[in-house]
């Protein structure tokens, strides 16, 4: 009944909170845990550098999308083109803020399970769940890096005539919601892999 109420817990804690790092506290870390590490650590490091040209860069191609707008016939139409354009990247950054506070939900029940009486020792002396945790903290960080580089991610209409500028529009914001899925995909992943250890971790616990 506890291992039931504990999984049913921490499962309903990860598919209903809204869509940085914890690692496992062993010395030994997993390969594919160290190079997910070293993913993150460098893509933190050019982050900063890519942020700044990324303002630089939509203010340049909205300064020319601007201008080519001007140039329209339909101004009504131009304005409307205007506000998705704008709208693009601001959704862009909700849902990636959004992702990022999600992803430090999940982190946190992971240490908090990793951290219980129960399951502590099996992180060093039970291989599988030692190896089950491991690939969750493993996803999270390949999320972290997927979140941090599609935040870094500029979106403006590319316009080629006024008569084709609504497929235009259309596409912008195709590409922007392939670019999301493909992020919560990884999300969706790595949530699905910390449910698998902490469910592998309490049953373990349950059978000593």
């Amino acid at each position: 009944m506890k291992f039931k109420l504990a999984l049913l817990t921490a499962a309903t804690i990860l598919y209903l909170t809204p869509l940085y790092p914890v690692y496992a506290k062993d010395s030994t870390p997993s390969g594919d845990k160290i190079r997910a590490i070293d993913r993150l650590i460098e893509q933190k490091e050019n982050l900063k550098e890519k942020l700044n040209t990324k303002i630089e860069n939509i203010a340049s191609r909205e300064a020319k999308l601007l201008a080519k707008l001007k140039t329209f016939k339909d101004q009504v139409k131009a304005k409307r083109v205007e506000n998705i354009n704008r709208n693009l990247n601001m959704i862009n950054q909700k849902l990636t803020k959004a992702y990022t506070r999600h992803l430090t939900t999940m982190e946190n029940l992971l240490k908090r399970f990793e951290a219980k009486p129960r399951i502590a020792p099996l992180l060093t002396s039970n291989f599988e769940v030692k190896q089950s945790f491991d690939s969750a903290e493993t996803l999270i960080a390949d999320a972290r890096v997927a979140v941090a580089s599609q935040a870094a991610e500029e979106y403006t209409i590319t316009v080629s005539s006024e008569s084709a500028v609504n497929k235009d529009a259309l596409d912008a914001k195709n590409t922007l919601r392939a670019d999301l899925k493909e992020v919560r995909e990884k999300i969706t992943a790595a949530r699905r892999a910390i449910i698998d250890a902490i469910r592998l971790g309490l049953k373990i616990a349950a059978e000593k």
